[in-house]
């Protein structure tokens, strides 16, 4: 393997070929910053960076640039073959999906879905629907206006922006949606408040809908919105004015589970025992997933509050170099020479 080639000016790193040696070694390097990416007070830029400087350690010279789009595609693919294995689907393989799996697997996949249906196949009655009702659907064109997927993210960030105008009883909702949409038609197409407000609204009907499914089946919803809708909506009371589609009731309650416990041979206690050590199993899942994200949120709420004292210091660092100046300007009128007569 070459290094970079030195040259008069700046030094340039050669593309990097990705076999196998190659992408294990960033596998790797990605596991040693893992926790990084969840820490707000670091910049993603910044990390992979790191990530591409511990590659060169290892003699594969790459960009941070590098890194990031291969880190993504190979995500990509192994949230792809999971799906597949999670619904029963073994004949899909992926060379790197262990050593993904690995790193990625507590984060994707926390209910351990995969290993249960690899060692005991998936009955058809918890294995989630994949079409979705009508009342459901995306709605991504409306009325000509394409709701891309950084569409709806900026929509969302504006909706949290206006944070205190929905938690006000006697706001104008029709001005709150009208700054909104005008904000998104700043940066894209134009749209209105009207197509805002159903984007919004069908959103949260797939919010619904997901949240149910998951516990119904105990499947985590890898819906593309899905973690950004709910804390949209536990974070802001969002209030519309225009019609509410139909909802759906969809039951939570779980079916029969005669088959299964047909098939078990071994005595009822045998049964029942299995079914609590699953139900532990779950539950260090959940405790496991819980502490991680209270250990985020504690990052970024020390993040949060230290850009808030660092603004209150650049305040006072201001008034007071405001009062040096003041003071520095009444010392120099005091000094001046006062001229008499001749």
């Amino acid at each position: 393997m070459t290094g970079p080639s030195a040259g008069s000016g700046a030094v340039r790193v050669p593309e990097i070929h990705w076999g196998r040696e190659q992408v294990l070694a960033l596998i790797s390097s990605v596991e040693e910053f893992f926790e990084d990416f969840y820490d707000g007070t670091k910049k993603k830029k910044a990390i992979w960076n790191a990530v591409a400087e511990h590659m060169r350690e290892k003699g594969y010279y790459c960009l941070g640039s590098d890194c990031d789009k291969k880190w993504r595609n190979l995500k990509t693919t192994y949230i792809r073959v999971l799906q597949k294995q999670v619904h029963g689907d073994t004949s899909t393989r992926f060379e790197y999906f262990d050593a993904l799996h690995h790193i990625l697997g507590q984060e994707i996949d926390p209910l351990g879905m995969r290993e249960q249906a690899m060692n005991q196949g998936v009955p058809a009655s918890v294995v989630p629907d994949s079409t979705v009702p009508a009342e459901f659907q995306e709605l991504t064109n409306d009325e000509g206006f394409l709701w891309t997927s950084d569409m709806v993210h900026l929509l969302l960030d504006y909706i949290t922006e206006c944070l205190e105008a929905f938690a006000t009883p006697d706001a104008d909702i029709s001005a709150v949606w009208e700054d909104i949409a005008l904000q998104l038609s700043q940066v894209g197409s134009e749209v209105n408040s009207e197509q805002c407000q159903r984007k919004w609204l069908g959103l949260e009907e797939s919010l619904r809908m997901h949240q149910a499914q998951a516990e119904a089946t105990g499947v985590l919803p890898l819906w593309a919105f899905y973690t950004r809708t709910r804390e949209v909506a536990n974070t802001v009371n969002v209030r519309t004015n225009v019609q509410r589609p139909r909802r759906v009731r969809i039951s939570t309650q779980e079916e029969p589970r005669q088959p299964q416990m047909s098939s078990c041979k071994s005595p009822r206690k045998t049964c029942w025992g299995k079914s609590v050590l699953a139900r532990v199993k779950h539950i260090e899942s959940t405790l496991t997933i819980k502490k991680r994200l209270e250990r985020l949120e504690a990052r970024v709420e020390a993040s949060r509050q230290q850009k808030e004292a660092t603004r209150k210091t650049n305040v006072l660092l201001v008034q007071v170099l405001a009062e040096l100046r003041r003071i520095n300007s009444a010392l120099k009128e005091e000094e001046e020479p006062i001229h008499g007569g001749p």
